[in-house]
């Protein structure tokens, strides 16, 4: 009777663990099941991974021919660029070492022309007031005493005269259409020179900032080609 209190509390506690070693059985089996759950979910993972392998792989590989792609055409863009670059510095060159200075000496050929023509203006009205020939006639007229050599000395001297005039009248119209073109283009040429100054005119500004504008483009596209060639 005095070992009955304990042997119930011993029944009591055998209870309490057959209890939690049951739960834990359970437990167990719980934990068995998420495990192969998880497995299950981590062969499924790795099948897509692998699955995902080829694509990542082609990708790579596009990368990496676009990057070739990309070299290639920056490589080809920048001796595109270079070829632009030279062909504009070129004409600049050409442009204010022949072009302008030839527009330089066609204007003064032109200048020249002018100063011709007026050498022809003045040469055509000193024949009109030219009487050296004529005066001579006349002072040997006036000295004659043979009445019929001193009419045939007035008759040359008035004949002469004539003909003076004559040839001023008729070379006259001409000579002012002379005038007027050489002037015309005296004028045109003026403006022509002008128009070409590399240093003010709008046309050789522009040629100088197209050929610095295609030497930076140049330069820009030699660094995109060396990024390029980096990415590669």
């Amino acid at each position: 009777n005095e070992k009955v209190p304990e042997l119930v509390d011993g029944a009591n506690k055998l209870g309490d663990g057959s209890s939690q070693l049951v739960n834990g059985q359970v437990a167990l089996n719980d934990g068995i099941g998420a495990a192969a759950n998880g497995s299950q979910a981590l062969n499924s993972g790795l099948g897509q991974l692998y699955g995902k392998v080829p694509t990542l792989s082609n990708g790579v590989n596009a990368l990496a021919k676009g990057t070739g792609d990309l070299k290639a055409g920056t490589s080809v863009a920048a001796a595109g660029a270079k070829q632009l670059a030279d062909g504009s510095k070129s004409l600049y060159n050409a442009y204010t070492g022949k072009i302008y200075p030839a527009v330089g000496q066609l204007k003064a050929g032109a200048n020249e022309l002018n100063k011709g023509i007026n050498q022809l203006v003045s040469g055509v009205s000193d024949s009109t007031k030219s009487t050296a020939m004529i005066q001579n006639l006349l002072d040997r007229a006036s000295k004659s005493t043979n009445n019929d050599e001193k009419n045939q000395l007035i008759q040359q001297a008035m004949q002469k005269t004539q003909e003076i005039q004559a040839n001023a009248v008729k070379s006259a119209p001409e000579v002012k259409k002379l005038i007027e073109g050489a002037s015309r283009l005296d004028n045109g040429l003026n403006g022509l020179y002008a128009n070409l100054d590399p240093n003010t005119s709008e046309f050789g500004l522009g040629l100088k900032a197209i050929a610095d504008n295609t030497g930076n483009l140049n330069a820009g596209l030699n660094k995109l080609n060396a990024g390029a060639t980096q990415l590669n």
